[in-house]
């Protein structure tokens, strides 16, 4: 009696639409990567005149929301080549928004004595 695994034929469908999602996501950020890019380098051209300051910001947290999408891309590709799903991208996209955080802090309300 043969106790090898049959090949399921369903399995085999669902893999290859597991692989065409990720193809389609992994396009998908790397396009949206590309408009946020030159999007953010026509926002920085047109605002320079009116503030370096703001426009230098505004252009190093579009640029590194443009990394982090990039990391997601290129996480996807080594599923696709390897069908394991490493961290260490993942880790490196993690580390950026609080760094943007520092850079770009949000307008606070003053402290107000109780």
């Amino acid at each position: 009696m043969d106790n090898a695994p049959r090949p399921n034929l369903w399995i085999a469908w669902m893999e290859t639409l597991d692989g065409l999602g990720y193809i389609t996501a992994g396009f998908s950020f790397l396009a949206v990567g590309m408009v946020v890019f030159a999007h953010a380098w026509y926002v920085f051209v047109t605002t320079f005149a009116s503030g370096v300051l703001p426009a230098v910001l505004s252009l190093i947290h579009d640029l590194l929301l443009v990394i982090i999408l990039l990391e997601l891309f290129r996480t996807i590709i080594n599923f696709l080549k390897t069908h394991v799903i490493t961290l260490e991208p993942s880790c490196i996209s993690a580390s950026l928004p609080p760094l943007g955080a520092y850079l770009l802090p949000e307008p606070r309300l003053p402290m107000q004595s109780i």
